[in-house]
């Protein structure tokens, strides 16, 4: 019943008179398009096959599949399937562009890199996080992957707000 998801800073707020976030990278993240394209751009279906060995399911709703309130895809719930091409064409639709290398920048030519952070000694997440890095690559995305201990991720999440992505996952019983 856990699930396990991969979240933005979207703050844009300050602390004495410091943007919390780089404005660079809040840009980024404040855009749908491309948070859209990072969601196509991961191919959850081999993290279910390799990282879960097939024993988990893909979920396009923030309830767990096993609640009697999952919204599925056929109820309407929009879905992110694997597509670098799509990935890549919402990219380029919001204004980014690629280098001689592949490597995307944005309109003002900085090339689109960020930090994810997890917390350290759960090897699901771990692996996650590396596929996660792996596939952005492939669409012209470094990401710089970096598991903390849990306190100190926690504390980064919750009081300095020091932090650009972050892996995250929850565990539970059914709902309500």
């Amino acid at each position: 019943l856990g699930t396990n998801f991969l979240f933005f800073n979207l703050n844009q707020g300050r602390r004495q008179d410091k943007p919390l976030v780089d404005p660079i990278k809040s840009a980024w993240f404040n855009t749908v398009a491309f948070r859209q394209a990072i969601a196509y751009g991961i191919d959850r279906t081999t993290m279910v096959n390799n990282i879960f060995q097939g024993l988990g399911e893909l979920q396009s709703s923030p309830l767990s599949v096993a609640s009697p309130y999952y919204a599925s895809p056929k109820m309407g719930i929009p879905t992110y399937d694997y597509n670098p091409s799509k990935a890549r064409e919402l990219l380029l639709g919001a204004g980014f562009q690629y280098d001689s290398s592949e490597h995307l920048l944005d309109r003002q030519g900085n090339p689109v890199r960020f930090t994810l952070v997890t917390n350290s000694g759960n090897k699901i997440r771990e692996s996650l996080g590396s596929q996660i890095k792996n596939d952005l690559d492939k669409i012209g995305i470094q990401v710089d992957f970096q598991p903390l201990a849990f306190n100190l991720l926690v504390g980064r999440l919750t009081d300095s707000l020091d932090w650009e992505a972050c892996l995250l996952g929850l565990t539970g019983g059914l709902e309500p």
